[in-house]
């Protein structure tokens, strides 16, 4: 039974050790789940449920601010026993994967975001075919969990102690909300380490649908986009906002899109444009707009205070080096989201060349051309400077040495 196993020490370690390697820990957290594992500090929490007991302390409910948008964004937070727990019994849950239909990519462990493009854009007939995208509105935090509890019955059925605690999990709506116990209509609560497998669960009627319809369709979480003759693509479209609409969903229409054959389009952070798959325009200004605000935050920290212009750079390139190369917690990092599927490194160009002039201005407070006599690219370099540039075509030459 999979909660035995939530009490085991080897468990735990092989939980570590595969987010260690898949570089999804900084090193200080590890540091910090070696401590608790070594000490045990997960058994009073597993054991409890080993023994029967279903329902875990509620998470408190946050709302974190967006990007670039006055809108907030809600997801829930256990408690830290919880939370660590949870995050095994996900890394444990991957033995259902197999349960699931071929186009549904995210959080899967054999599967992602380099199949679910790759599928699309393979395709010989691609530039043919009509095409549509949709983004579901709130969708963790809007799905049905009585509906989704006897979905789980068809997953999960050869465990029925992991099926009980399962459906005790989405079943239970009490949330702390400004320091008081409530109760709402939260979905399978955004942020929770299970959230992901409940997420892929819901939609399984309509990912087997297109499956076995023979369509070219993909679904990462919220994220759908499919092909098809142009004729055939009202149908599908009316499908999808049926489907949806009967489980409780609905589609974002300001983000939802047809396709027109051979036109242009973007999915999951890319830009497909005649065979050339690029980093979405979106998704470089939001990151410019990321950098804009870092460095005159840290130019503004930095005054009436004794630091080098070299150490605001080192702070800037270390902040910006694990951004793009290093940990993310709920995603692959950048660099390992975008190298292996971009064929020009044309928007790459772009953010080094502002990357650049945002550690020039860090340096001397305005943008002009004499700063690049002022902070030559060595300093930079000196500095922790890592171009994204050099090290795409290193990740290039990598893959193709494999």
């Amino acid at each position: 039974m999979l909660l035995d196993q939530l009490s085991s020490y080897e468990i735990w370690m092989e939980f570590l050790h595969r987010k260690s390697v898949a570089n999804q820990m900084r090193e200080i957290d590890i540091l910090d789940w070696e401590n608790y594992i070594r000490n045990r500090s997960y058994l009073p929490l597993a054991t409890s449920l080993d023994q029967g007991a279903r329902v875990l302390t509620p998470p408190e409910k946050k709302e974190l601010n967006r990007l670039a948008t006055d809108k907030k964004r809600v997801v829930y937070v256990y408690p830290d026993d919880e939370k660590r727990l949870l995050k095994v019994l996900a890394h444990l849950l991957y033995r259902y994967d197999d349960r699931l239909p071929s186009n549904c990519y995210a959080f899967r462990r054999k599967t992602g975001v380099r199949q679910a493009l790759g599928r699309i854009v393979s395709c010989e007939d691609l530039s043919e075919l009509s095409g549509y995208k949709a983004d579901i509105h709130n969708y963790f935090n809007s799905i049905d969990t009585e509906r989704l509890s006897r979905m789980l019955e068809e997953i999960v059925d050869d465990d029925p102690p992991l099926l009980s605690f399962l459906q005790e999990l989405v079943l239970d709506k009490r949330v702390y909300s400004g320091g008081e116990l409530a109760e709402e209509d939260c979905g399978v609560k955004a942020g929770s380490p299970a959230s992901s497998f409940f997420a892929n669960i819901y939609l399984l009627a309509l990912d087997r649908h297109f499956q076995e319809a023979g369509v070219l369709y993909a679904r990462y979480s919220d994220d759908i986009i499919l092909f098809d003759q142009a004729g055939k693509l009202d149908a599908h479209i009316s499908l999808i906002r049926d489907f949806l609409e009967g489980h409780g969903l609905a589609v974002n229409r300001d983000k939802e899109m047809v396709i027109p054959p051979g036109a242009a389009f973007t999915y999951l952070g890319f830009h497909y444009d005649g065979g050339e798959l690029d980093i979405a325009p979106e998704s470089v200004r939001k990151l410019m707009g990321r950098i804009r605000r870092s460095a005159r935050s840290l130019r503004r920290w930095s005054e009436g205070k004794k630091i080098s212009p070299d150490t605001l750079l080192y702070l800037f390139n270390r902040k910006y080096n694990r951004r793009f190369y290093g940990y993310q917690e709920h995603s692959l990092c950048w660099s390992r989201w975008y190298f292996p599927l971009l064929t020009t490194d044309r928007s790459l160009l772009r953010i080094d060349s502002y990357m650049q002039d945002y550690q020039r201005y860090l340096v001397t407070g305005r943008h002009n051309k004499a700063n690049r006599a002022r902070v030559p690219y060595f300093r930079m370099k000196e500095a922790g400077y890592r171009p994204l540039v050099p090290a795409y075509y290193k990740s290039l030459e990598e893959f193709s040495a494999r």
